[in-house]
């Protein structure tokens, strides 16, 4: 399971520079839909990194 959570971290991080990078970028038609996307997914990644910290 550490593997698993390793990844998950690892993928947590790089959802939250994608995130700030998003955030503070040039504005653009999509961004609004880009950033509740990744907000969403980020959200998805730290609860499974909570529910598998249980475990290890």
């Amino acid at each position: 399971m550490d593997h698993i959570w390793n990844s998950l971290k690892n993928w947590e991080s790089i959802w939250e520079e994608h995130l700030n990078d998003e955030k503070n970028g040039p504005d653009h038609e999509y961004k609004e839909q880009n950033i509740k996307l990744l907000t969403n997914q980020l959200h998805s990644i730290k609860k499974a990194v909570k529910e598998i910290q249980k475990w290890i």
